[in-house]
Parts: C-alpha cells; sequence; structure tokens
C-alpha cells in the first residue's frame, strides 16, 4: 500500500508525508530507528501510528464525510458532547486554532513520534532475538565443528522502552495529544 497524507483526502493513511518525517528526524543527534530504517518501512510505520491514532476519540468532529481519517476537523464538543457553535451556529474551530484546512502540527508530530516507537520496538525485537541463542559457551573444532550456546531465559532479556498511558500510547506522545483528545474514561 502507498502512503497517501493527502489533507482530508477519501484515500488518505497517514496525516503526514514521508518527507514530513524525515524533516522532522533530521536533527535527531543520536542514529536511531528512523535512520536505519528503509522508506517502505517508514512509510509502513506511518501508516501504522496513523491508524493507531485513528483509535482514539477527538474533541473534533471530520471536516468532511468523505475524508477517511479523522482530521482535518472543524468542531469540538462541550463537556455535555455539545456541539460548540458560535454565535451564528457555525461549529467553532478547534481550540479556536485548526481548521477544515489543516492537520494540527501536535498531531502530526505524535503521527511522527509514534512510527519512531514502533520501528524502536521492531528494533529492539530483533536485538532480543539476536540475543535469544545467548553467548557461546563452549566451542570445538575438531573432527566435526560444534557449537554450544549458553541458555537465555525470558527473565535475562529486557526490553525497555518509553513509558506508556493506560491505553498503551507512549506517555510522550500522549502529551502531544492534549487538547486533541478527549479524556479517556477506563470503567
Amino acid at each position: 500500500m502507498t502512503l497517501d497524507a493527502t489533507v482530508g483526502g477519501a484515500n488518505s493513511n497517514s496525516y503526514v508525508t514521508l518527507a514530513y518525517a524525515n524533516s522532522f528526524f533530521e536533527n535527531w543527534l543520536l542514529p536511531n530507528a528512523w535512520d536505519s530504517a528503509i522508506p517502505n518501512d517508514q512509510s509502513r510505520a506511518l501508516m501504522t501510528a496513523t491508524s493507531w491514532l485513528e483509535e482514539f476519540d477527538y474533541a473534533s468532529t471530520p471536516a468532511t464525510t468523505t475524508q477517511a481519517l479523522k482530521f482535518p476537523a472543524v468542531s469540538i464538543f462541550d463537556t455535555d458532547g455539545d456541539l460548540v457553535t458560535d454565535s451564528s451556529g457555525t461549529p467553532a474551530l478547534i481550540l479556536g486554532v485548526y481548521d477544515e484546512t489543516v492537520i494540527p502540527v501536535p498531531l502530526m508530530k505524535a503521527n511522527c513520534e509514534l512510527a519512531f516507537y514502533l520501528l524502536s520496538l521492531g528494533t529492539a525485537a530483533s536485538s532480543v532475538l539476536a540475543a535469544s541463542a545467548g553467548p557461546v559457551s563452549e566451542l570445538r573444532i575438531g573432527k566435526s565443528v560444534q557449537v554450544k550456546y549458553a541458555q537465555v531465559t525470558a527473565e535475562s532479556i529486557k526490553v525497555t522502552g518509553p513509558a506508556v498511558d493506560s491505553t498503551g500510547l507512549p506517555i510522550h506522545v500522549a502529551r502531544l495529544l492534549r487538547g486533541l483528545r478527549l479524556p479517556v474514561v477506563i470503567a
């Protein structure tokens, strides 16, 4: 599947283009999972991150009925769930800032950060798989080559990552979505 970041597009599957994401990551200090991923995997990470972001409820409604994604959006709801409008009955702009022609910058950053997180999980999983054979504990080279590896248990392998909120979203990504996302209620 091809990445489509058309704002308000009927077939959009990402909030950001690959060019935007590359620009977002170009000033990061250390080599990272984004830099080491091939463009196809970067695009897939952005599409997957967008799918994850689409799972949340936002304090808005999509700008059109034909767009594939929840943003761009035009209106917000009050605490009673009623649509907020101005004196003429026109739906209010989200936070008074975003209109139906743009994707909010915090959402675009969250898309990039979440794609990076997903790629990092893949990198960490690859490292764990590579390490799971364990160090060589015995090597014989006579009559036939024989290699024995030390046992690695699940307890000895730790993959660490950023802290996550109650929905599994990394905390730093959840912070980017403040003001856009409705509060998560866990019953």
